[in-house]
């Protein structure tokens, strides 16, 4: 796994740093249509809109090594 800023990885999981919440979670809702800016309305607990679109960024980079967390 790439390390970054906006990534976090513990417990068996990959979570947007700083939060609960689970990079597949923003991954597949990306993946699904909706934008960075609607997937920060639906999980503000992320923290920041820069947040998301890093966890997009990252993911778009390495997609091998983001895959095998989602």
């Amino acid at each position: 796994m790439p390390t970054s800023e906006y990534i976090e990885t513990g417990n068996g999981g990959c979570y947007v740093a700083g939060s609960r919440i689970g990079t597949d979670v923003a991954v597949h809702a990306f993946r699904n249509g909706p934008t960075a800016e609607d997937i920060f309305r639906s999980f503000p607990s992320i923290g920041s809109l820069a947040k998301v679109y890093g966890v997009l960024s990252l993911t778009l980079e390495h997609p091998h090594e983001i895959e095998a967390y989602t």
